[in-house]
């Protein structure tokens, strides 16, 4: 039997307003603007969260990805991103890590969930210790369980958060706006 997921399309519209809105402020957002999250039904909710991997239990689906600084982080594949962004020059698609080493973790089975349903995330890459670049709409394009990782890809930031995973044009679109807010973030 299908859910019905209106409840978390609604909930991912309000946070992706609330993200455009924070956005507009400049290349980079404060860990505290994503703390403070977005309202939806008359209740508050957070944007992401320290663990990485973040999905509020009343949504059906993954919200946001959030990267990593600091020792803590520095075994994940996504860790360096930031300093790496000359790379993105040539790419199409960002690696993302799997939480720890369990391809079968909750967070990482609701990674391949997000996955199968298309659905449209928020990617939070930290550049600075409490600072981060958000990038949406974000979507998991495959899946490597054996490697414990996914690969992301970005829709055009006039798409808003419809589900699928774009085309090639809109793909190369989004990564270009991806690598330019890298870009002005790390000057």
């Amino acid at each position: 039997m299908l859910r019905d997921m209106s409840n978390d399309l609604e909930m991912r519209l309000a946070a992706f307003r609330q993200l455009a809105a924070l956005n507009a402020s400049g290349p980079t957002l404060r860990w505290a603007d994503l703390q403070y999250g977005f309202e939806f039904d008359g209740r508050r909710y957070l944007l992401a969260t320290q663990q990485g991997i973040w999905k509020p239990k009343e949504m059906d689906y993954v919200l946001s990805l959030r990267t990593g600084r600091g020792p803590d982080a520095e075994r994940y594949i996504d860790h360096h991103v930031a300093e790496q962004s000359a790379q993105y020059e040539s790419v199409e698609r960002i690696q993302y890590a799997f939480r720890g080493d369990d391809a079968e973790h909750r967070d990482n089975k609701s990674l391949v969930s997000a996955f199968a349903a298309g659905v449209p995330l928020i990617y939070l890459l930290a550049v600075g210790v409490g600072e981060y670049i958000a990038a949406a709409p974000a979507y998991i394009a495959a899946v490597d369980k054996l490697n414990l990782r996914c690969d992301l890809v970005f829709g055009s930031l006039d798409r808003g958060p419809a589900y699928g995973i774009p085309d090639e044009a809109e793909r190369r679109e989004g990564m270009r706006a991806f690598r330019a807010r890298v870009t002005q973030a790390t000057r």
